[in-house]
């Protein structure tokens, strides 16, 4: 049961990806996409090593777990990014970027009472707080390849 429910919320983040209007380019989501999995590798592995978060061991909850956290995760950030350049305001880009997080951190402990992921403690700052690191650090990612980007197309 919870893998067809989590192949179905990927098949839909997937078609949502495909076909939604994008402002930016096809490799800035591919650096953006592989900027936030190995950043959210790095946390998900220093957590697991510390036994604050381990994983089911049935297949198919694994399964699922890989798909949403290789999938919808990054999916649902990259609309963030998307989301964020298409945002003039600081205050309402800051907003953004605190709802996104929240998002995550409820999308974690849906995981958890899908009984996909078990926390050994309390997980609401340390989540928060990882999830905020994560979305920061793609987030500077993203302006860093825009800036390179820009560099590279001007010509003296």
């Amino acid at each position: 049961m919870v893998l067809s429910v989590s192949l179905i919320v990927v098949l839909a983040f997937l078609i949502l990806l495909a076909t939604a209007p994008k402002n930016m380019h096809l490799f800035e989501l591919l650096f953006n996409g592989m900027t936030l999995n190995f950043f959210h590798v790095s946390q998900f592995s220093m957590f697991n090593n510390l036994k604050l978060i381990s994983v089911s061991g049935h297949l198919d909850k694994l399964i699922s777990f890989v798909c949403i956290r290789y999938v919808v995760f990054t999916a649902f950030v990259l609309f963030y990014l998307q989301l964020y350049l298409a945002l003039r305001s600081g205050l309402a880009k800051s907003a953004l970027t605190l709802a996104c997080v929240a998002l995550l951190v409820l999308a974690q402990y849906a995981l958890q009472w899908a009984g996909i992921l078990y926390f050994s403690s309390q997980t609401g700052l340390w989540s928060t707080a990882a999830w905020l690191a994560i979305v920061l650090l793609t987030l500077a990612g993203m302006k860093l390849f825009r800036h390179l980007a820009r560099k590279e197309v001007k010509l003296p």
